[in-house]
C-alpha cells in the first residue's frame, strides 16, 4: 500500500534502531516463523514501532503491526532541483509495499512540483 510518503529523517543514535525496525518488518511476515518465535516477534516489533512513535511527531507514526507483521506509516521526501527551492511531500507506505510502488507514488506527487523547478 503506498499513498504518498516521506521519511521523518532521524538524529544520529536512531539509525541503528530504523535499520532493526525496517530488516525486520521487511518480509511482512513471511519469515516461516511459527507460534511463540512469531508472538516474540510481534511484540519486539511493536516495541520498536512504540520506541519510533515516542519521538515522532504524530503525522510521521507507525501504525500498530497486525497480527502478520504487517504496519504503514508517512514518509517525507525532498525533491530539490541545483539552485532551487527544495521541495517536500509525504507519501503513506506500508511495509508490504515495493520499491516499484513507492517510486510510482513519489513521481505521482511531485510531478505538478517538477515541471515548475525546471527551468526551459
Amino acid at each position: 500500500m503506498v499513498n504518498g510518503v516521506g521519511s521523518a529523517g532521524s538524529d544520529g543514535g536512531e539509525v541503528a534502531d530504523d535499520t532493526r525496525l525496517v530488516m525486520m518488518a521487511s518480509n511482512g511476515g513471511e519469515s516461516g516463523a511459527e507460534g511463540s518465535d512469531m508472538h516474540t516477534e510481534l511484540e519486539q516489533l511493536r516495541r520498536l514501532v512504540a520506541q519510533w512513535n515516542a519521538s515522532r511527531l504524530d503525522l510521521f507514526e507507525i501504525s500498530e503491526p497486525s497480527e502478520d507483521l504487517t504496519f504503514h506509516g508517512v514518509m517525507r521526501f525532498f525533491y530539490q532541483e541545483a539552485g532551487s527551492k527544495v521541495v517536500t511531500k509525504c507519501v503513506r507506505v506500508a511495509n508490504t509495499a515495493a520499491c516499484p510502488e513507492v517510486v510510482q507514488a513519489m513521481f505521482e506527487k511531485f510531478r505538478p512540483d517538477m515541471k515548475m523547478l525546471t527551468t526551459a
